[in-house]
């Protein structure tokens, strides 16, 4: 909903190139304090919902460990869309319940198996599923003029 609005069409127009943007006249300051504002009420309405959900909230529900998480998940499926973080989600919980059931040194192997990701695929798992489709999609071959004339002759 607000990525296809002007003001998501502005956010992104300030983040690939901010001299550009202030070249075609929008504000660079006006739209990263109108961001932030979204953000930070994004942020307020999410945990005023949390809270209520649980009923009560501790420091420690929310430590660094889940943070982590949350940025790994991220980064892990794709930054640029919404579907990476959801794929990203999806892919390391699977790996992180996996691996707990399998070994030990499940913390260890779970974050060499995440380098070994974001090295393979820095544009993530969906990045890379995107550009996999696109190579796979080759265009037709263009038919020649001459190739044209003779089958119809013929």
């Amino acid at each position: 909903m607000l990525t296809f609005s002007p003001f998501g069409f502005t956010l992104r127009g300030v983040r690939d190139s901010t001299q550009r943007a202030e070249a075609i006249g929008i504000g660079r300051p006006k739209v990263q304090w109108a961001a932030f504002l979204v953000a930070g009420t994004m942020a307020g309405l999410a945990g005023a919902l949390f809270a209520f959900l649980k009923g009560s909230v501790f420091p420690d529900n929310l430590g660094i460990p889940l943070s982590i998480d949350g940025l790994v998940m991220v980064l892990l499926g794709g930054i640029e869309t919404v579907s990476g973080a959801v794929v990203g989600a999806i892919v390391y919980k699977a790996l992180a319940i996996w691996l707990v059931s399998q070994t030990d040194l499940s913390k260890l192997v779970l974050g060499g198996i995440i380098v070994l990701l974001v090295v393979a695929f820095p544009k993530g798992l969906v990045g890379f599923a995107e550009e996999w489709r696109a190579r796979r999609r080759k265009p037709p071959a263009p038919v020649s003029a001459a190739a044209s004339r003779m089958e119809a002759a013929e």
